[in-house]
């Protein structure tokens, strides 16, 4: 979990048998789906645009 406040506030449920471990709030060296946004923006060209499907989707970033 990040540092932000809805993941550490009072109100957050606490199980007993999980421990809850804090990353840095931006921390792309453990988290690998980061690698895939530079991509994105370089070759997806998604600003502005409303995909219909998965398909298209694909197909843009291809």
């Amino acid at each position: 979990m990040d540092g932000a406040s809805w993941h550490r506030g009072d109100k957050l449920k606490k199980w007993e048998n999980i421990i809850p471990l804090f990353q840095p709030a931006y921390s792309p060296e453990v988290n690998p789906v980061e690698s895939l946004w530079h991509h994105i923006r370089e070759k997806g060209k998604f600003k502005n645009t409303t995909f219909h499907s998965l398909g298209e989707v694909e197909n843009r970033l291809v």
